[in-house]
């Protein structure tokens, strides 16, 4: 029997049923990906000023994403950056603050008890990922990657083996992978075949770089339908300093370089810079393909700067930076950092303020939700992601090596000389090519600066620096130095006390960096954010 409802009757239904509350399908956790070149210079990318190797991927994030123009290295060295990204610590803190050899060839690893990135993102539900360069830990190790966090592993764990793009094999999650090439260790006299020395190959069939490319796109198919982070190191554009002279910058083809009329290192590692840049497009490409690119927030940066090498140099790899790899000037910190998320980051824009790699720990748990119980050096910067206004940081920037130490604190940087009892001040929004040492202009500031560095750094005996942890190379006149300035051991010119100078120094950093915060405000595009439209560097 059929019933007939009349119309004012249906139509109240059919309003009812649009009006009742419909289930909203939640927003699925993003993904982070934190692509992580080697030795990529702060100009080698177009979008940072490069004329003449071509990176139109990574130029096409820039323009779509966020440019950052004062992104900083965790360390000018391999090692201790990629353990201040793990930990969210400066190297005042970590335990990794150099390259240091172990006597069977590996790298001193992080201990046990380090809770790192990958750990906080595995507790929070994702599943996560290192494909590429390690360099905190060999297998068997404290500081093995699948102790700490990493559910996923393929790639180098030795850092020097990873010099050689052609190894004899490569890891995957406690296992060798041994590839079809034919490899040279420089010392074959040592029974674990890693003295430290690295390696070269006659026989060059299966490219790393490429075969861990491949590993990242099946990651990414497989794992799209849960939170994932991929921690994508690749040895790109790192060179082989074991491999004969002229094949150093070790690649699988020249591509478009082969008919260029320059030198045949010079094609190989522009290149290698190509291949880096081809990586992140193929990313993207597996990000898309999976349907997650607007889930996923993707970060593109490197550990430090570049080399010095006439074919570096050729290329004026970081532009007008001064200094390169291993020092503590501009050219060896200051990268590239490029992030990309579709409708979430403001295409074509561009962050002046300065960040460092231990800010990427805060900002990488803030955005997948993930609480952080530990106290660590690090800011998020996920404010100025999203186009908001980014608190002034309460703390300087510091980096420290086995010569020197230095600090940044809004246009301000210092770099200390324990050796030689010398420092620099460089105003960097006026002089980013630290050509000027004006530290006899500005004592307060160096004095502020100074304090800084002694209250970030904490003895570590691996890595000793300051005079008083060198007690074999600091002669009794320096001594006496050191007992008169009360502990301050940096130049003779250093001021004892200044109007400005008694002022607890955090408030001076403080202030500097709300300076910083009102130059980006003023030199703004006029869009009512942080973030400037991109322009070149």
């Amino acid at each position: 029997m059929k019933i007939a409802l009349p119309e004012s009757t249906l139509l109240s239904l059919l309003c009812a049923l649009l009006l009742w509350p419909m289930p909203v399908e939640a927003e699925q956790t993003p993904n982070v990906i934190l692509i992580l070149a080697d030795d990529l210079g702060y100009g080698s990318l177009g979008s940072y000023g490069q004329q003449l190797i071509r990176t139109p991927h990574t130029d096409q994030l820039a323009s779509e994403g966020m440019r950052f123009s004062s992104y900083y290295s965790g360390a000018a060295a391999c090692s201790p950056s990629r353990a201040t990204i793990m930990t969210g610590k400066h190297t005042g803190h970590t335990r990794i603050r150099g390259n240091r050899q172990l006597p069977d060839g590996g790298q001193l690893p992080i201990r046990g008890d380090t809770f790192t990135l990958a750990e906080g993102l595995q507790t929070a539900g994702y599943t996560t990922a290192l494909i590429g360069k390690w360099g905190l830990g060999d297998a068997g190790s404290a500081g093995d990657p699948s102790l700490h966090g990493f559910d996923h592993v393929y790639g180098y764990l030795n850092q020097v083996l990873a010099h050689n793009s052609f190894p004899e094999f490569l890891w995957r999650n406690g296992e060798k992978v041994y590839l079809d090439n034919e490899v040279i260790y420089l010392d074959s006299t040592d029974a674990t075949r890693f003295p430290g020395l690295g390696s070269y190959s006659k026989k060059q069939s299966e490219f790393a770089p490429e075969l861990m490319i491949e590993e990242a796109e099946s990651f990414i198919a497989q794992n799209a339908d849960e939170p994932f982070f991929l921690f994508f190191a690749t040895t790109a554009p790192h060179k082989n300093g074991e491999a004969p002279e002229g094949r150093k910058f070790e690649v699988d083809s020249l591509g478009i370089y082969e008919s260029r009329d320059w030198p045949e290192p010079y094609k190989r590692f522009a290149a290698l810079v190509s291949h880096f840049d081809e990586a992140v497009g193929r990313i993207v490409e597996a990000v898309e393909a999976a349907g997650v690119a607007d889930q996923t927030l993707i970060l593109v940066t490197s550990d430090n700067g570049a080399g010095k090498s006439a074919v570096q140099s050729f290329f004026n790899v970081n532009g007008i930076l001064r200094g390169s790899k291993f020092s503590l000037n501009e050219g060896a910190i200051r990268v590239p950092m490029i992030a990309y998320w579709p409708g979430r980051i403001p295409g074509g824009t561009r962050s002046d303020l300065p960040f460092a790699a231990w800010d990427l720990f805060p900002t990488i748990m803030e955005v997948a939700g993930a609480s952080q119980e530990i106290s660590i050096d690090g800011t998020s910067f996920l404010p100025t992601l999203m186009g908001e206004a980014q608190p002034a940081r309460t703390n300087a920037l510091y980096w420290e090596n086995s010569t020197s130490l230095a600090a940044l604190a809004g246009r301000w940087k210092a770099i200390l000389y324990p050796g030689t009892f010398s420092a620099e001040l460089y105003d960097l929004v006026d002089d980013p090519s630290e050509k000027r040492n004006v530290a006899k202009d500005h004592p307060e500031v160096l004095h502020a600066l100074g304090r800084a560095v002694k209250d970030s750094h904490i003895q570590n005996d691996n890595f000793p620096v300051l005079p008083g942890e060198l007690p074999l190379r600091v002669s009794l006149s320096q001594r006496a130095k050191m007992a008169i300035n009360d502990g301050v051991f940096f130049p003779q010119f250093w001021p004892v006390s200044t109007g400005d100078s008694d002022r607890d120094w955090r408030e001076i950093v403080a202030d500097e960096a709300t300076a910083r915060t009102k130059i980006e405000l003023e030199s703004q595009a006029g869009d009512g954010s942080l973030a400037q439209a991109a322009a070149s560097p």
